[in-house]
């Protein structure tokens, strides 16, 4: 407890460009015991009118926007309610954010090969920078984050099961 308030838990999803983090969310969507589940990329076109440019292509916006994301998610905690956010983001920036990071924050990577990886963004239509950036991004993730589930091989259900799990054993409710 702090000053006589609940401790503060925060669940992260996040994953290099095609790890499936988009596909996952929309198979958890489809289960009425998940809890409240957002997906950073929802908020991208209103953000991006609100400052006149898009975000996914200015880097510079993305600690604004992830601390956005926070805001939004400490608002519904407040109100008593679990919920987990798909953002891209590791936890050395959540440390580094300027506003205060929750007390616990609990963390799942999603991830997958390569080689997946690699066909994934290829169908995408992703230059050949934008993937090794994002397989430089997966390996970088895999430094940092112990709760690995890995989606090379498993579909957006099993995966979205998966993560139901882990939240449930993670996150107290």
């Amino acid at each position: 407890m702090t000053n006589g308030a609940a401790v503060r838990h925060f669940a992260v999803v996040t994953g290099a460009p095609g790890a499936g983090k988009s596909t996952v969310v929309a198979a958890l969507l489809a289960h009425q015991s998940a809890p409240m589940i957002f997906d950073a990329d929802w908020l991208l076109p209103a953000a991006s009118r609100l400052v006149a440019q898009d975000i996914r292509q200015a880097a510079r916006l993305w600690p604004s926007y992830r601390a956005l994301w926070l805001a939004i998610i400490g608002m519904i905690e407040s109100n008593g309610h679990a919920s987990i956010l798909f953002l891209p983001l590791e936890p050395r920036e959540l440390l580094a954010m300027p506003s205060t990071p929750p007390e616990v924050t609990h963390w799942c990577l999603l991830d997958c090969s390569d080689q997946v990886r690699t066909e994934r963004l290829q169908r995408r239509g992703c230059s050949a920078a934008e993937i090794r950036a994002a397989i430089e991004d997966g390996a970088i993730l895999r430094q940092q984050i112990t709760m690995i589930i890995d989606t090379s091989a498993a579909n957006a259900d099993e995966t979205a099961a998966q993560v139901l799990t882990w939240f449930a054993e993670s996150v107290p409710q």
